[in-house]
């Protein structure tokens, strides 16, 4: 009997939060690319959001997703496009030196 509990328990908790859990996993991996993808088109000077009013507290949950994308074009200076580009390449270098010395991260030398 008790196992039964457990179940219509669980169930119940599913039911209850399932939704809740699945609909803030949706937003955490919506979050995640839309960063990836603004710091992709970044050094270029072009601004690019996904779902660019996703925390925006005066919108709705639904409303907060239209547009589903916006694309602008940064108006500075050529100076800042450059330094954009070299901390970019300095961070991937970066990257790629850790990612082939990984003895580097774990500590054994």
């Amino acid at each position: 009997m008790a196992s039964t509990c457990n179940l219509v328990g669980f169930i119940y908790f599913t039911m209850r939060y399932g939704i809740y859990l699945n609909l803030t996993l949706i937003k955490l991996a919506i979050i995640a690319v839309r960063y990836v993808v603004f710091l992709f088109f970044y050094p270029a000077g072009i601004n690019v959001w996904i779902c660019p009013f996703l925390f925006d507290d005066k919108r709705g949950f639904f409303d907060s997703f239209v547009p589903l994308l916006q694309v602008r074009k940064r108006e500075d200076m050529g100076i800042w496009v450059a330094i954009r580009f070299l901390s970019m390449a300095a961070i991937v270098s970066c990257c790629v030196y850790l990612y082939l010395n990984p003895e580097l991260v774990t500590g054994n030398y």
